[in-house]
């Protein structure tokens, strides 16, 4: 009798001692997206603060912070971005270019994300005074897919305004030509109020 007391003592604290450690388990993972998130915050705070304050590298080493503590995509991409933001406000161009290479390579990306990382690229490019490049990138941006029509005239008139800046005026009337050919939902919607307005005429 004294045996099967001591056993089953033996498995109460075994169990016990389970449910304990699952409830350690079960509190971490519910609080660690939290600190994830407050991780995030606070470094993305501090690298602003100190990126209007012109402390442009310590600046980035809390973006690298919050790029680590990013809990998706998008929280990553951003905090690529304020990093390759502190590098052109140093006119630091071969840096910033890199950065927004990096970001490209983040798992998860959407077309319109990718987009917008060839665009900032093309920016950069002009600024270093290469037209070339930055006409290359714009044309990464044009064949990325899953698109919305807003950001194919985007590209478009982007575009157009480098092929203007090369004395390339026919492409850049080209280009004109089809972003504005593109139909846009707002675009349609504001012709046929135009229309109803001259019929009322």
């Amino acid at each position: 009798m004294a045996a099967f007391c001591k056993a089953a003592r033996m498995e109460s604290g075994s169990v016990m001692r389970k449910f304990a450690l699952a409830v350690m388990a079960w509190a971490v993972a519910d609080v660690t997206p939290l600190c994830a998130a407050a991780d995030y915050a606070d470094a993305m705070k501090s690298g602003d603060e100190k990126n209007r304050a012109c402390e442009f590298v310590g600046a980035r080493a809390d973006f690298a912070k919050a790029q680590v503590a990013g809990r998706n995509s998008l929280e990553k991409l951003e905090a690529r971005k304020r990093i390759a933001s502190t590098y052109r406000s140093q006119n630091d161009f071969k840096m910033a270019k890199e950065e927004y290479v990096q970001a490209l390579a983040i798992e998860g990306l959407g077309g319109v994300q990718k987009a917008e990382l060839f665009i900032a690229i093309s920016e950069v490019c002009q600024a270093a005074q290469d037209l070339d490049g930055a006409r290359a990138e714009v044309m990464k941006a044009m064949d990325t897919k899953d698109l919305p029509p807003e950001w194919v005239a985007m590209i478009m008139l982007r575009l157009s305004d480098l092929s203007s800046a090369k004395n390339d005026y026919a492409s850049s009337r080209e280009a004109l030509k089809k972003g504005l050919a593109v139909e846009l939902p707002r675009r349609k919607g504001l012709c046929q109020c135009q229309g109803r307005v001259r019929e009322d005429r």
